[in-house]
């Protein structure tokens, strides 16, 4: 457990923020930015997976805001 906790000590002040950097720099490059990415037809410069985690959240809120309301 030591061990463990020491490796991510040592990973989250010299190596997280640049695998971060790298990770999303690759995203932007596979995914050309999100170049032809559109929500409901216009066009975004948003993840899909953002996007879905928003809706979901939003229909949630919503569904519990009805059923206090009966």
């Amino acid at each position: 457990m030591l061990v463990r906790r020491l490796l991510k000590r040592v990973y989250l002040r010299f190596f997280s923020s640049t695998v971060h950097s790298w990770f999303f720099r690759d995203l932007l490059e596979k995914t050309n930015g999100f170049a032809t990415t559109s929500w409901l037809g216009t066009p975004i410069c948003q993840n899909m997976l953002d996007l879905w985690t928003i809706q979901k959240t939003r229909a949630s809120v919503r569904q519990v805001g009805f059923a206090e309301s009966l």
